[in-house]
């Protein structure tokens, strides 16, 4: 019996020993043909441009010069939309009036409220600070109403 338990120890420590031979011999395989193909499909370039890759990353100043060209340029291009830009909307800063609202609801709170805001704004409506006026009045109501409900 002991002679079997020997046998098929051997057995098995040969398949395993088999086994990772193969792996050994895939993995090889898979590593040269890795190599083989690599080099062959290697991109080629012509001698100006392998000598520009050879060179260090910190080389590379003209690009970053025309780079910083190219967004000088842009920024000035900006600055100059943005100027007139600006002028149009403060030259079409005028307020003409306000819309009518069209729903049945929105007609009734918008009615309720426009009386509310003509008694809080009161003569301040015909100044240039019209909406900051506004904004002010509706500050001051929830003021009131925060100190009410304290």
């Amino acid at each position: 019996m002991s002679f079997e338990l020997v046998s098929l120890l051997w057995l098995v420590a040969a398949l395993l020993a088999l086994l990772l031979f193969f792996r050994i011999v895939r993995f090889l395989y898979y590593f040269f043909r890795y190599f083989f193909l690599s080099r062959k499909y290697r991109p080629k370039y012509d001698k100006e441009t392998w000598e520009k890759l050879k060179k260090p990353a910190t080389a590379s100043d003209e690009i970053r010069e025309k780079n910083k060209e190219a967004e000088q340029k842009l920024i000035d291009d900006m600055r100059r939309y943005n100027g007139a830009h600006e002028l149009a909307e403060q030259e079409s800063r005028e307020i003409v009036g306000i819309a009518e609202p069209i729903g049945m609801w929105t007609k009734f709170v918008t009615q309720q409220k426009m009386s509310w805001l003509k008694a809080m704004v009161g003569s301040k409506a015909a100044s240039d600070n019209f909406w900051q006026n506004i904004v002010q009045a509706q500050q001051q109501a929830q003021g009131k109403l925060k100190s009410r409900s304290r």
